[in-house]
Parts: C-alpha cells; structure tokens; sequence
C-alpha cells in the first residue's frame, strides 16, 4: 500500500509524501525480508531525486538499487538503475560515464531479449554521441533504437527517437 500511494504522490508532484511512503515501503520490506522489492522502492525515489536535480542523492539511490536488484538477480531492474544512472550523468555532463552506463544497460537488455529496454539503451547511446559532437555514430545508434521500438510497437518511444533523430540532423 505504502509503494502505490508513494507512486501516486510521485505522479503528482508531491515529492515529500511520496519519500514519506516509500520510507515506510521500504522498511516494512526490510521487516518482512522482501529483497524483492527493494530495488524498486531505491529506484522510484532516486527518481525523485533525479527529478529534483539532487544528482548525488539520485546516484546514491540508484547505485544502491542496482546493487538490491543484483542481489536477487533481477536483470530487469538492474537494467532500470543503470539506466537511470546513465540519465544522471548524462545530464551532469559525464558523457563518457553516461555512455558506459547504457551499454552495461545494454549488455543486460540483450542477455534477456528485451527489445524495448535495448531501444532506450541505443537512444541514450545516440544522444551521447549527440553531445559528444559524433553525429554519424549518434544516427547510427538512434536508427537502431527507432528500429528496436517500432519492432515492438513502443510508439512513444518510436516519438522519442525521431525527435532524438531530428535534433541530430540539425546538429
């Protein structure tokens, strides 16, 4: 109960409840010994985080739900923190450390055979190179993940990668 009201506060803006909820969340997780859902509680409130522009506060989070998430072997969500790791030092400027993210990002995406994961991956890749000023290797990673998402059907992110596609035309 107290992960869906954290969720329901995040969507509306209301970070300090949702914190308050996810707090409760996660030591009741901790009480009742459900590593399960420990990863997903550290992620939502990096995103908060991440969402405020505390990046070290989001990173600590997030580190730490990727460390939850390996504990139980949970690629999908490990894929989740890395993402949202990469995101944060995307936009403190850490491209290099951005690019790794997505590729370990990546590397999970296809050890499972998750299509819409390896879209976001090559997208986040493209934007990268975007920034880096490498516009061939940005449309060559964005191509992919516009390919990735219409495979299977993600049409926000197919949205997503064109806009990406567009930027980097007019670089």
């Amino acid at each position: 109960t107290y992960l869906i009201l954290g969720d329901a506060f995040q969507t509306k803006g209301m970070y300090a409840k949702a914190l308050d909820n996810y707090d409760e969340s996660y030591k009741l997780a901790l009480l009742i010994d459900n590593q399960k859902v420990l990863p997903l509680i550290l992620n939502r409130v990096g995103i908060i985080y991440l969402n405020q522009g505390n990046y070290p506060e989001a990173l600590r989070r997030f580190y730490a739900s990727l460390k939850a998430a390996e504990v139980i072997n949970n690629k999908t969500l490990s894929g989740a923190a890395l993402n949202n790791i990469a995101i944060v030092h995307f936009h403190q400027g850490k491209f290099d450390e951005a690019e790794k993210d997505y590729r370990k990002r990546l590397e999970i995406a296809e050890q499972i055979s998750d299509s819409s994961s390896m879209s976001v991956a090559y997208n986040g890749i493209g934007e990268v190179s975007l920034q880096k000023k490498d516009l061939v290797k940005a449309m060559e990673n964005l191509a992919i993940a516009h390919k990735l998402a219409a495979e299977v059907n993600d049409q926000e992110m197919v949205l997503t990668v064109t806009l990406s596609q567009a930027e980097t035309f007019y670089a």
